[in-house]
């Protein structure tokens, strides 16, 4: 049997079979018996522009100092704010450090080199992480390694429950490692309480990984 995807022919040859990326769908085929099922979903596929800024924004923000958490480009009406998310791994992102990165990126991008890029006007973000950040993939835990998160989790852990505080250790065979764990305060205990435990946490059992703020438990 032949799949056409977007002028693209599949060959069927498993029992479930996964098209997807670069294709602007992915389809799932279940075969169950002689039913046939098809899922179609919809996902986001990077365009030609995104492809051409990644290695110019990595290589200034690198030069500066500064990694690249995320970058965007997000149309609105007859723009598109290419936005982008940037961190220190030594401190914290400042005003005057996304002024830096808005500035010098502008100036190439204005260049006779790049300019021909864009077919629409464009607008430039640069921004920090911001202190609640949910983290989204892999990429994002090892660039936040040492940083302090909140983490939830499908299962509980030991005596840790399944919503707590831990420094990222990074991750490795599909395990997210905290160490320094720490309860979260609620109706029973009031204040946080610091264990000696370290975690290693499947990726398939996490809900949330989010940057946490050490002020928030200052405040209560």
């Amino acid at each position: 049997m032949l799949v056409k995807i977007n002028h693209d022919n599949i060959s069927i040859t498993n029992k479930n079979l996964v098209v997807g990326y670069p294709l602007r769908h992915i389809i799932l085929i279940s075969l169950n018996y002689l039913n046939l099922t098809f899922f179609i979903l919809e996902l986001p596929v990077p365009e030609p522009l995104t492809l051409d800024l990644n290695p110019i924004i990595s290589t200034l923000c690198e030069k500066n100092g500064f990694a690249v958490v995320e970058f965007r480009i997000i149309p609105k009406g007859n723009l598109k704010i290419l936005e982008i998310t940037i961190m220190k791994t030594d401190g914290y992102v400042s005003f005057n450090d996304c002024v830096l990165i808005s500035k010098e990126l502008s100036i190439i991008l204005d260049t006779d080199e790049y300019s021909h890029l864009f077919k629409s006007k464009y607008v430039l973000e640069v921004i920090s992480p911001g202190i609640n950040r949910i983290l989204k993939n892999e990429q994002e835990y090892i660039l936040f390694t040492n940083q302090l998160v909140k983490v939830k989790t499908k299962v509980k852990y030991n005596n840790c429950g399944s919503e707590f505080i831990g420094k990222l250790n990074g991750v490795k065979d599909n395990l997210l490692a905290l160490t320094n764990i720490r309860l979260l305060p609620n109706k029973k205990v009031k204040e946080t309480i610091t264990t000696n435990d370290s975690l290693n946490i499947e990726l398939n059992n996490l809900i949330e990984v989010k940057l946490f703020d050490e002020g928030y438990l200052a405040k209560r």
